[in-house]
């Protein structure tokens, strides 16, 4: 327990609990009952953090943490920081990207010719992808309409393809509305 005159809030939960599990020094254990003593709010916390605990030790009877369940929590935290990591990695690589692309914006927003010459650029590549694509369609049509069963298997592929998609789709939408809770124990 901490000898300042008053106390924060953190030491007094951090009290609380060692109290709770019997923790406190025969001194440390005096001064926490003077602060109760003067603050009725802690003193009303406390009581209910004691029927919480007297509650669960009834309710517990002889249950007994996993052997593992040290490790598994210590591996759910490390995979916590490792996550933490990946976002603040992803982060300092992406914010230069983000940065230079409203740069870019700003420049093209505020220069004429810049807008001009990219607009340019789209069309280019717009008129490439019609045209790729028509020649594409050209080359199948010729195909197709001099021989019926290849007509057939696009259409039969073409019905397969979407029946795939729609069941797909379905099968992952039911999937994501099944949820596991795990419930955690604590070991005494």
């Amino acid at each position: 327990m901490t000898h300042n005159k008053r106390l924060s809030l953190e030491d007094v939960r951090r009290d609380m609990n060692l109290a709770l599990d019997n923790s406190l020094s025969d001194t440390d254990r005096t001064k926490f009952e003077q602060h109760l003593a003067v603050s009725p709010y802690d003193r009303m916390v406390w009581e209910g953090m004691q029927s919480v605990d007297r509650l669960l030790r009834s309710e517990r009877g002889d249950m007994q943490a996993p052997p593992d369940f040290a490790m598994r929590v210590m591996a759910s935290i490390a995979a916590g920081l490792r996550a933490v990591m990946g976002l603040l990695l992803a982060i300092a690589l992406l914010l230069p990207v983000v940065l230079t692309t409203m740069l870019f914006v700003r420049h093209l927003l505020t220069d004429p010719t810049a807008q001009q010459v990219l607009l340019q650029q789209i069309t280019i590549v717009v008129r490439a992808g019609a045209q790729a694509i028509s020649s594409v369609f050209q080359v199948v049509a010729s195909y197709v309409s001099s021989n019926v069963i290849i007509m057939g298997l696009l259409i039969t592929s073409a019905g397969v393809t979407t029946l795939a998609w729609g069941w797909m789709i379905r099968y992952f939408a039911v999937r994501r509305t099944q949820v596991v809770y795990r419930i955690p124990v604590q070991a005494a």
